[in-house]
């Protein structure tokens, strides 16, 4: 498996790769009436294949990614947003947070203090990281004509960036529909 020159345990990853009790649809048969009905009905779904030709899949291998992107600074936290609820979020360019996330943070009692870059609004704070994507695809505009709610309307609303090692992501939470 290509992962893009990124480091990761393929033997954790592809153990979940086929387990899923999530309805999947297809590259083929996604569009705007299948999204839309999915949606209305507040029912998670996968869509199989969708991403696999975007040229972000190239732009953010790893090599890619640092050359253009490591100079960026962003908060990290051990939860999504951490400063919000009083952790620590100490600020790393993207360069000291990949040689972060390739060291161990194992205490010796077997906890894992990982911290990971979770930035909301990137389109907003780091402006040149959307240049590699559109983050929202003509599928989610076509919700919004026609007049289902989605992400404020599905334009431009609640772009988050993620960056993180094995184990590390947010806390369990709740929001509105997300397109990940």
């Amino acid at each position: 498996r290509d992962r893009g020159g990124w480091r990761g345990d393929s033997d954790s990853h592809d153990l979940l790769v086929d387990y899923c009790d999530l309805p999947e649809i297809k590259k083929e048969d996604f569009n705007g009436e299948v999204f839309a009905r999915y949606v209305a009905a507040n029912k998670p779904f996968i869509v199989r294949g969708y991403g696999a030709d975007w040229p972000m899949r190239i732009a953010w291998r790893r090599d890619n990614f640092l050359s253009k992107y490591g100079h960026l600074r962003f908060k990290t936290g051990s939860i999504g947003y951490a400063d919000a609820y009083g952790h620590q979020a100490p600020e790393m360019t993207v360069r000291e947070y990949i040689e972060y996330m390739e060291s161990d943070h194992t205490r010796d009692d077997g906890f894992n203090e990982t911290l990971a870059i979770f930035q909301n609004g990137v389109s907003k704070t780091h402006p040149e990281l959307t240049n590699d994507f559109d983050s929202f695809p003509q599928v989610l505009k076509d919700l919004k004509a026609a007049g289902i709610g989605f992400q404020s309307g599905g334009v431009g609303a609640g772009e988050q960036f993620y960056l993180g090692q094995r184990n590390s992501g947010t806390q369990p939470h709740v929001h509105n529909h997300a397109w990940n």
